[in-house]
């Protein structure tokens, strides 16, 4: 990847970094895996997708009691988990 090694040049003038942000054309399975096994501290925006929302609303509603409880938290799993199988 360019990004890392553009990424090992700077770091010796720049020092420490505290977080790499990226846009949402970053947002890249490998690349979140070269940054994670070089431990350096990312954030991507994720790219907008109509179900995404969607699932971001229903757990916003799920999740609106100040408890959870066990039965809650395996249906947050289960709907996460049939929300993301369906895009593959």
């Amino acid at each position: 990847y360019v990004i890392i090694y553009c990424l090992s040049l700077i770091k010796d003038y720049i020092g420490e970094i505290k977080l790499i942000l990226f846009d949402r054309e970053f947002y890249n399975n490998d690349l979140m895996f070269e940054l994670t096994k070089l431990k350096y501290p990312y954030l991507i925006f994720v790219k907008k997708f109509p179900e995404y929302k969607k699932l971001f609303e229903e757990l916003e509603e799920l999740t609106k009691e100040s408890t959870l409880t066990d039965e809650d938290c395996l249906r947050l799993g289960k709907l996460v988990k049939e929300r993301f199988s369906k895009k593959e």
